[in-house]
């Protein structure tokens, strides 16, 4: 939770600069495209490189436990401007994403080594849309885009997978989040989710760098009171061209 509280009053400290920012901007008759050295076009596309801390948290309102994986995705997004007035865009974009958690454990029973290596993974399409902010700090080439919106998910694959070495032989098994076979009476995961997420990218001509939290509005997987949901903090390094 620390770590969420961080990313989100560092997000809120860019969000005040760029009010600050935009208010200097237009006391002094600045424009959108002439405010600094960096020229803003109505529409413009980013590419980004996003490694993401991520949590699962499951159970009841009465029992819950945590769950921390790792991802990394790459992400398209396209940017339009939603008036010629002020420098407020409407974003949306693509993205893919895989996160992934991997246990080991050994040991021996009756003179025997045994060991097993058990992963977690899911490869995940994700369509953000957001409404961004854009705006030029006066006299520099950087800019600041606070933003925020919804995103729907689309679970490609989801699985577990588990390999265990006992008496020198190998036994695998995989399990399908998504198949009925699979899961049984337990029930499937849920393959498509929406989500929201609030965050800012700093620029410096054509990069940038990017932070922002994201949290859950559906759960990955529900029965009865018992659900699991996912929430991620988003740390990204890209280009606009």
């Amino acid at each position: 939770m620390k770590k969420i509280y961080f990313f989100l009053v560092s997000v809120a400290l860019f969000v005040s600069g760029a009010s600050a920012s935009a208010q200097f901007v237009n006391q002094n008759g600045g424009s959108r495209a002439s405010s600094s050295a960096t020229d803003v076009e109505d529409v413009f596309n980013t590419f980004d490189f996003t490694y993401s801390p991520l949590t699962f948290k499951q159970g009841d309102d009465n029992n819950t436990r945590e769950t921390d994986m790792n991802a990394v995705s790459l992400n398209w997004a396209q940017a339009r401007a939603i008036t010629p007035a002020y420098p407020i865009y409407l974003q949306y974009g693509v993205g893919l994403q895989y996160s992934w958690d991997t246990e080991t454990d050994s040991g021996d029973d009756y003179d025997y080594e045994w060991s097993t290596k058990a992963t977690t993974s899911f490869l995940t399409a994700v369509i953000p849309v957001n409404v961004m902010y854009y705006f030029n700090v006066p006299q520099t080439s950087i800019a600041l885009m606070p933003y925020a919106g919804i995103n729907l998910q689309g679970h490609i694959i989801g699985q577990y997978s588990s390999k265990t070495t006992y008496d020198g032989e190998t036994e695998t098994n995989k399990i399908n989040f998504f198949s009925k076979d699979d899961m049984g009476e337990e029930g499937t995961y849920n393959r498509f989710g929406l989500g929201w997420q609030i965050g800012a990218k700093v620029a410096y001509n054509n990069y940038f760098f990017g932070i922002a939290y994201q949290g859950p509005i559906t759960s990955l997987y529900k029965q009865d009171e018992f659900k699991l949901t996912s929430s991620q903090v988003n740390i990204s390094f890209g280009i606009k061209f």
